[in-house]
């Protein structure tokens, strides 16, 4: 074999390589981080935090809610009294999903999403 066709050989496997790491992120999804409500039992009024990496599409309940450039998402919800399920939803570009749920009781007895609260 001549040098070149050698040389092109190695920079293709190169090239193909660097591709198939940069594309890790795509291929394997978006992965959620649910920051609050960290706790079960929540008010009725609430701001949903999360943290999604490699965010394309993210939904809160079926409602597309946009990321910032971190990839955080703040949400405010309220719920009705007693057990509700939120569902969050990321997708990427190629439409790999990536969901996570939580259940939540809420207690009209708890004050509304303050500091104080979030500390519990």
């Amino acid at each position: 074999m001549s040098i070149l066709l050698r040389v092109t050989v190695v920079l293709f496997i190169i090239a193909c390589l660097y591709g198939w790491i940069q594309s890790e992120s795509v291929r394997l999804g978006s992965r959620i981080t649910i920051e609050y409500p960290n706790i079960t039992v929540v008010p009725r009024f609430f701001t949903l935090r999360a943290h999604i990496q490699n965010p394309h599409k993210v939904t809160v309940n079926g409602i597309v809610v946009l990321p910032d450039e971190l990839g955080n998402i703040s949400y405010p919800m309220y719920v009705q009294e007693g057990y509700t399920i939120v569902s969050v939803v990321a997708s990427t570009r190629l439409g790999r999903e990536t969901q996570k749920h939580i259940t939540l009781f809420s207690d009209s007895t708890l004050p509304y999403d303050t500091e104080e609260n979030k500390k519990r």
